[in-house]
């Protein structure tokens, strides 16, 4: 059984990605979320092996990291954050795939450079998530 968080703040995207991944076999999705930090309380505790996460959650920013300092302006840059948040998804003991969606195709170095295992965007095609989950079936 692959266990699935969903955090997107979008609710038509988060039922989509609900109703594609219930017509899979061996799917449990254990949480569905709209918030950083509920995304981040939810796999602590839940375990997932798989979160499907969007790039652009509102709330990223709230994580601010006093060691990724923007050289000029002293603050952490929006890619830092999410790479640390990332990163601390993959220290989760259930060590789970962390796939980024996304708008934009452009978005796939800084998201590879944040730390995500994938990023799908939103034009890409419902195979790439089959492809993905039949990799953690394999690793299972």
């Amino acid at each position: 059984m692959i266990r699935v968080i969903i955090a997107h703040q979008d609710t038509s995207i988060r039922l989509a990605l609900q109703m594609f991944l219930q017509a899979q076999p061996d799917i449990e999705i254990v949480s569905e979320v709209k918030r950083v930090g509920e995304m981040l309380r939810d796999a602590s505790i839940l375990e997932p092996d798989l979160i499907i996460l969007a790039w652009d959650l509102p709330d990223f920013k709230k994580f601010s990291l006093s060691s990724h300092k923007n050289k000029l302006t002293g603050t952490p840059s929006n890619s830092q954050i999410r790479g640390v948040v990332i990163q601390s998804l993959h220290n989760l003991p259930s060590n789970p795939v962390i796939v980024v969606t996304g708008q934009n195709q452009e978005d796939t170095f800084s998201v590879r450079y944040a730390g995500a295992d994938e990023y799908i965007y939103h034009g890409d095609k419902p195979s790439r998530l089959i492809n993905i989950l039949n990799s953690i079936r394999e690793k299972q």
